[in-house]
């Protein structure tokens, strides 16, 4: 009963501790390298690297699979994938290392049939570059990939394309 009443309050403090962050002096993104899931854009095992994305406005989710708050909010950015593609956005979820494996990532985008980029780094320090303070965190990249904007907490579709707008 103690597990249960302390992974409950784990869970309500992850849905209801949203926080939003504008970077007053953005920095840097740190360069990644993730090991992308099989969906119906991208093969199993290739790699997408910051710098694959020269250029353009990026959105990274940081997330893994058995997190209950990014469980909810994954369907949510599926739905708003098209329209920040249309806006010349670059979508990509980032399952964190520690937490479950890559087949669980890809068991579950499978699971709920994800097209957008969606892969797995192994780079521990990614977190830590990042200041990840709770999961889901999205971090909000401008054209020059810099951190402008941070989310720590739940995003639905709507509040997700709002802040891509910005």
């Amino acid at each position: 009963m103690k597990l249960f009443i302390t992974s409950f309050a784990v869970f309500v403090s992850f849905v209801h501790c949203s926080q939003w962050i504008e970077q007053t002096s953005p920095d840097s993104a740190y360069p990644f390298d993730i090991k992308l899931f099989e969906n119906v854009n991208h093969r199993s095992g290739d790699i997408a690297k910051l710098s694959d994305y020269e250029g353009q406005k990026m959105i990274l989710n940081f997330w893994y699979p058995s997190c209950p708050p990014c469980r909810l909010e994954i369907p949510d950015f599926e739905s708003a994938s098209e329209y920040l593609k249309e806006a010349n956005t670059i979508l990509i979820g980032i399952q964190v290392p520690g937490f479950d494996t890559f087949e669980d990532g890809q068991q579950f985008v499978n699971e709920l049939n994800l097209t957008y980029t969606l892969g797995m780094t192994y780079d521990t320090e990614l977190v830590v570059k990042y200041e990840i303070q709770g999961f889901p965190t999205t971090i909000f990249l401008n054209q020059d990939h810099q951190v402008v904007q941070k989310w720590t907490g739940m995003l639905d579709s709507e509040k997700l394309l709002e802040l891509a707008s910005k």
